[in-house]
């Protein structure tokens, strides 16, 4: 039985590393396994040990339970390998990069799972990604992307209502108006020469790497419009069905311009929509049409015109002075004595973009929030829990239950409340709020649409015992 198990394994490991189209020296270098191990594990004449296994899976995005299952050829990691080079690939795994993608794709497969759990419990899924895939369309292809880039970002800002002025949070726009998901993450664990990423498969999710921390807020937003284009626009060559999965590397001109190779050169399809996200960004961000109206072509190379963008759309100055020569045509000698030239940005400190998780990975408020749901509601237990969270999150110490901080206590107390009222699971408790000796937890539902439903406030007391008389919820919808 051992031998006919370690075959099997033997079998998927080969088709695993065939579907990523990866040669034995890449995958051997990507496991950090020598070639002549590996290929006597893909023979069968030598045993699997699970260490092993779980490098592997590790780096291929995957749980080991999916890495030995008839599907893991067609996990997202494999189809992105199949677009690289031999030269990324290897700078993958110098970087140790190729970790912690797969970090994050576990993640987006652990908020799949529980997504599917949730539908099962009655609560609908409803990312829009899918649906302004479907609905809006991409214009003929442009040699510059710019005028094609700036025609996306007109239309996903009025399929989204959002005019042409401010955009007052991407995190917003993402996480509450799209419902994707988050994942943020620091250089420690994510090589800082990659700006982010982003998946549709096994669910639409982006991740962000705080590349000079929260306070460079106004880089968070740029990433996170960089990989909103990715979601709504990209599909990986020879993909099924439209499928991505994409990282990004930072890419600001600065490397060429000085002479010095750049980071993970891609393919040049995928260097291509690297350059359309990146425009796309900047338009989404700042449209055309406000440049326009508040800049007037004899003011465009001022500092008064790069101060007036910065601080009118929270954007970074390389991003203003990019898109006044764009905007305006200024040839590259002007843009390059603006770059050049000392000025102040003049940004705020806080911004809601800079309001992200912090603690230890994975630091993702859907994941968190979701798994507080299922434990409130009995869907998971603790040990599960864990299991999503990692020991740093869900445990003080092994073999304790999971430790949640006083106004996470408060939120499951109130769930737990809402539970024996026998009211729908499709309701929601939002972040509990402190008020003098009370906490007053807000109570919401969202529609088919996703809109939110005010329900009304459940009130406890600082032992966290409801006070009935003040609590008020709506149960009729009208």
């Amino acid at each position: 039985m051992t031998e006919i198990r370690t075959s099997i394994q033997a079998r998927k490991l080969r088709a695993l590393r065939e579907a990523a189209a990866l040669t034995r020296a890449q995958m051997a270098e990507l496991i950090d396994e020598d070639e002549a191990t590996l290929s006597a594990l893909e023979a069968s004449t030598s045993t699997l040990d699970l260490e092993l296994v779980e490098r592997c899976a590790r780096a291929f995005g995957m749980t080991v339970e999916l890495l030995l299952s008839s599907d893991a050829a067609k996990a997202p990691a494999p189809l992105l390998f199949r677009s690289l080079n031999r030269e990324v690939i290897s700078e993958l795994h110098t970087r140790r990069a190729h970790f912690a993608l797969g970090d994050f794709l576990r993640t987006c497969g652990d908020l799949a799972e529980l997504a599917r759990l949730r539908e099962r419990k009655g609560v609908p899924r409803s990312s829009l990604v899918e649906r302004a895939r479907k609905l809006i369309p991409v214009p003929d292809d442009d040699p510059a992307l710019y005028r094609q880039a700036e025609q996306l970002a007109v239309d996903v800002r009025s399929w989204l209502a959002l005019g042409d002025g401010p955009i007052a949070s991407m995190v917003n726009v993402i996480e509450h108006r799209l419902n994707v998901p988050i994942v943020w993450s620091t250089p420690d664990e994510v090589d800082a020469n990659i700006d982010g990423a982003s998946t549709i498969d096994p669910i639409p999710a982006v991740l962000v790497n705080l590349v000079g921390g929260r306070e460079r807020w106004w880089r968070t937003r740029m990433t996170l419009a960089h990989e909103l284009c990715h979601l709504l626009f990209d599909a990986l060559p020879d993909a099924d069905h439209h499928r991505m999965v994409m990282f990004s590397p930072h890419r600001d001109g600065s490397r060429a311009a000085h002479g010095r190779n750049r980071s993970y050169p891609l393919p040049d399809v995928l260097e291509r929509m690297e350059r359309r996200a990146n425009a796309f960004a900047a338009y989404f961000l700042v449209p055309g049409k406000a440049i326009r109206r508040l800049v007037p072509h004899s003011d465009a190379t001022s500092e008064h015109a790069v101060t007036l963008l910065c601080q009118q759309f929270a954007i970074g100055r390389v991003t203003a002075v990019n898109q006044l020569h764009h905007v305006w045509s200024l040839s590259k000698q002007e843009r390059a004595r603006m770059l050049d030239r000392v000025g102040e940005q003049a940004l705020p400190y806080e911004h809601p973009d800079a309001d992200v998780p912090s603690g230890p990975a994975p630091r993702c408020a859907t994941l968190l929030g979701w798994v507080d749901d299922a434990l409130a509601h009995g869907w998971i237990g603790k040990v599960r829990a864990c299991d999503y969270l990692g020991p740093g999150l869900s445990e003080s110490r092994a073999g304790q239950p999971p430790v949640l901080s006083e106004a996470a206590a408060v939120r499951l107390r109130a769930y737990a409340y809402l539970g024996r009222r026998d009211l729908t699971v499709r309701w929601h408790v939002d972040e509990p709020i402190e008020d003098g000796e009370r906490w007053r937890a807000p109570v919401f539902e969202l529609d088919t649409n996703g809109e939110r439903r005010d329900r009304g406030t459940v009130v406890l007391t600082r032992a966290r015992e409801i006070m009935e008389h003040e609590t008020s919820l709506v149960l009729d919808a009208s």
